[in-house]
C-alpha cells in the first residue's frame, strides 16, 4: 500500500507532467491550485533595465515565484515560469528580467533551466534576464 507522501508526489508528478492545475490569473499574477488548495504563486510587472552592451530595454520583471515548501523541486516553479513565458510572447515586450539572491542555489538553478542568463552580479543579488 503506498503511503501518504509517496502518493502525493506521484499525483503531483502526474499532474505536472499533464500539467493538471487550476492556473488563476490576475493582472500581473499568477496563482496555481491543486485540490483547491493555493500551492504556487508568481508576481511581475513590466520595468526597463539596461542590458550588458549598454541598451535600455522594457522587460516583464519576475518579482516573485512562491511554491509551498512540502511540494518544491517538483516542477511546480517552472510551470509558473513558462506561463508568465507564453503570456509575455503576445506581447511586444522581448525580454523578461529577474533577480536572484546568490545564496539561492535552487532559484538560480530553476531560471537558468528555463533559460534565463546572467547580465550583472553584487556580492548578494544576480541580475537576469532571458530573450522571449
Amino acid at each position: 500500500m503506498e503511503n501518504t507522501t509517496s502518493y502525493l508526489n506521484r499525483v503531483i508528478k502526474e499532474a505536472v507532467e499533464q500539467s493538471n492545475f487550476l492556473l488563476k490569473t490576475f493582472k500581473e499574477v499568477f496563482i496555481l491550485y491543486y485540490n483547491f488548495k493555493e500551492i504556487a504563486t508568481s508576481n511581475f510587472h513590466v520595468k526597463s533595465i539596461i542590458l550588458p552592451n549598454g541598451t535600455k530595454v522594457d522587460t516583464v520583471n519576475i518579482y516573485g515565484v512562491l511554491v509551498d515548501k512540502n511540494l518544491r523541486g517538483k516542477g511546480i516553479g517552472k510551470i509558473l515560469i513558462k506561463k508568465i513565458i507564453e503570456a509575455v510572447k503576445d506581447s511586444n515586450i522581448q525580454y523578461i528580467s529577474l533577480e536572484v539572491e546568490t545564496h539561492n542555489e535552487t532559484a538560480i538553478k530553476l531560471y537558468k533551466s528555463t533559460g534565463f542568463d546572467v547580465y550583472r552580479e553584487t556580492a548578494s543579488v544576480l541580475y537576469m534576464f532571458k530573450k522571449v
